[in-house]
C-alpha cells in the first residue's frame, strides 16, 4: 500500500489531504496558520505505519469538489471520491457511513 498527500484549501484553512491506493484515508485541518505543521503529518503516520509522500496535485479534484461545495453546490463526496476507512472503526465509522446515505439539504 502507498500513501500520498497533498494540501486542499477550505475557507478555514488548507487542509491535510492523505490518499491510499484504496481512497482518502484522512482529511485533516490544522489548528496552526501554516497547515505544513510537522504534526499532522506525524500524527497520521503513526497511525498508517508509514510516512505518506509528498504529492503535488493528488489532491486536485478535492480541491476543486471543496469549492464547489462551499460555494453552496450540491456535492455528493461519497460518489466522486473512494474512502479507506481503515483508520475510523466503532461508531464514528457507522456514523460517517450513514451520513453518506443522506441526501443533498
Amino acid at each position: 500500500m502507498s500513501y500520498r498527500y497533498d494540501f486542499a484549501p477550505t475557507p478555514f484553512g488548507d487542509a491535510l489531504a492523505v490518499f491510499s491506493d484504496a481512497g482518502i484515508v484522512s482529511f485533516d485541518l490544522s489548528e496552526s496558520a501554516d497547515p505544513r505543521v510537522p504534526w499532522l503529518l506525524e500524527s497520521v503516520s503513526r497511525r498508517i505505519g508509514e510516512t505518506p509522500e509528498p504529492a503535488p496535485g493528488v489532491a486536485d479534484e478535492l480541491s476543486a469538489a471543496l469549492g464547489e461545495y462551499f460555494e453552496g453546490e450540491p456535492v455528493r463526496f461519497d460518489e466522486r471520491f473512494t474512502f479507506d476507512w481503515r483508520l475510523v472503526d466503532g461508531f464514528t465509522r457507522s456514523a460517517l457511513q450513514a451520513v453518506c446515505g443522506i441526501p443533498w439539504g
